[in-house]
């Protein structure tokens, strides 16, 4: 990890490998790069993720490209969050996915906050990216079909 920061803006470069040779075996590489601009009255964050992913199963590959993009408006206790991302496996018809959020967060005392978050996905005919992907603890979504969720919640800082 390469990072960078001054004055509340900064830019972080990451290098990912994993190997693991099972009979699922991978062999994933990713390379991230993001960034974050303090405007003041709002912040601009936005980055890219390339993965390439061959498995040593069948010959498969798995090359993705990834973006993202958002903006934090804060006013008084109070902060506006906007983000929009897309993923795009290459070579593969229907694998373009989007995701739009819109959040809110509401401090209400040092070092605590309550939060809301609505976000949709429009996957395209062959993906199938839920809000919970990453856990697989949430409701499975067919290919093809667009997800929805609203989520609420309390952050304590410590």
């Amino acid at each position: 990890d390469l990072h960078y920061g001054a004055g509340g803006s900064g830019v972080n470069l990451t290098l990912t490998s994993l190997k693991k040779a099972d009979d699922t075996g991978v062999n994933a590489t990713a390379v991230t790069l993001g960034g974050t601009y303090d405007f003041g009255a709002l912040k601009l964050m936005g980055g890219v993720q390339l993965v390439n992913n061959s498995t040593r199963a069948a010959a498969t590959e798995d090359n993705r490209r990834e973006f993202f993009a958002g903006v934090n408006v804060p006013f008084g206790a109070d902060a506006v969050w906007l983000g929009a991302g897309t993923s795009k496996t290459e070579n593969v018809a229907g694998t373009t996915a989007s995701q739009y959020s819109l959040g809110y967060v509401h401090s209400v005392a040092k070092g605590v906050d309550v939060y809301g978050v609505l976000t949709d996905i429009k996957n395209g005919s062959a993906t199938a990216y839920s809000d919970d992907t990453a856990t697989g603890a949430g409701p499975a979504v067919s290919a093809g079909k667009s997800a929805s969720a609203l989520q609420v919640g309390f952050r304590y800082r410590f």
